[in-house]
Order: C-alpha cells, then structure tokens, then sequence
C-alpha cells in the first residue's frame, strides 16, 4: 500500500499537467502551416495589453470587442501575384478543421472568408481569409467576441487606426515620378 501512495501521486500530477496543457488554446494547424512553409510571409501576434494600446481613439466599443480576447496572430502574404489556389488551399485547410463558415464577403478588393469554432471547454476560436491578388491576410483570433458587435464591425463604425497603422493597411500616397521634357526626373506632390 505505502508503494501505491507514491505512484497514484505522480499519476494524479501527470493527469493535472495534461489536463492544463490540453486546455491551453492553440492557433490553428493550417495557418501555423501556411505562416512556417510559405516563403514571404510576415506575422504579427496581439496580446490583450497590445490590443488596449492600440485602441488610439479609446473607442468603449471596440474596447468591449476586444476585452475577451487571448491572442491573436495575422500572417500577410504580399506580392506582385498570388495565385488564387493559395486561398483556396488555406480555406478548404481550414473547414478540415472543423471550423464553420461565418460569412463569406467581398471589401475593398478582397474576398474574407470568416470561420468559427466554437467549445464548452475552450475560448472560442475565428480565422479569417482575405485573399486579393496581390494580397493575402489570416486572421487566427483566439477568444470571445460579443456578436452584438459584429455588424458594427462589418460597417468600419469603430475606430481602427492604431491597428491600420501597425498592419500598414491604409493607403499612403504614392509619389509619381514623371519625365520632364529635358530628360530630368521630378516628383509629383
């Protein structure tokens, strides 16, 4: 009996262990696949503390969006063509995960595709895909967004410019170089 007491003790810490490592959540499989094996791509991870930083214009509602969220990770993919099947990969990878297609739209030249996989036992869990031809943006969100926000979200109501400004999504003017007529270069301003 005095030989059972230690191995049912280590059995009992081997079970607390797993369980806390089982209950830990993980980004998705695919996307973690797509950033590792694709060349080119570039990531960001948002931690709740990053999130309320980047909240510039201290919107309370997007404040709310946001307070529920463990992290995040983007992975971009830019260059001059990407071919469509890319997307195309990463979305059927996706769906063999078990997540359920959210919504599928079209914004600002890119098509989104929004997943969600939701559990008792774990935080809910978003990808989105937008895929442009020269563009390609994942979304793995680990957390829980309030759907009562959604359609605000989807309008651009909520000020997102401290995350524009990290992921250089806004535009910036180009300055258009010309040929002057004795051959010198000179820039538009």
């Amino acid at each position: 009996m005095k030989a059972l007491k230690p191995i049912l003790g280590i059995l009992f810490l081997i079970f607390i262990l797993s369980s806390c490592t089982h209950s830990r959540p993980e980004f998705s499989k695919v996307v973690t696949h797509f950033d590792d094996s694709t060349k080119g791509t570039s990531t960001l991870y948002f931690y709740p503390a990053v999130l309320d930083i980047l909240n510039l214009a201290k919107d309370s509602n997007l404040t709310a969006v946001t307070k529920d969220i463990q992290k995040i990770k983007i992975v971009r993919l830019s260059k001059d063509t990407i071919d469509r099947s890319v997307a195309d990969s990463l979305i059927d990878g996706v769906k063999s995960e078990k997540f359920t297609n959210l919504i599928e739209m079209g914004r600002n030249g890119y098509q989104i595709h929004l997943f969600v996989k939701s559990s008792d036992r774990k935080p809910n869990h978003y990808v989105a895909v937008a895929y442009s031809p020269k563009n390609i943006m994942v979304v793995d969100l680990l957390g829980s967004i309030p759907l009562k926000y959604v359609p605000e979200l989807l309008s651009n109501k909520m000020s997102f410019s401290g995350f524009e400004t990290v992921l250089n999504t806004k535009e910036k003017p180009r300055k258009n170089k010309r040929k002057s007529e004795n051959g010198e270069h000179s820039r538009n301003k």
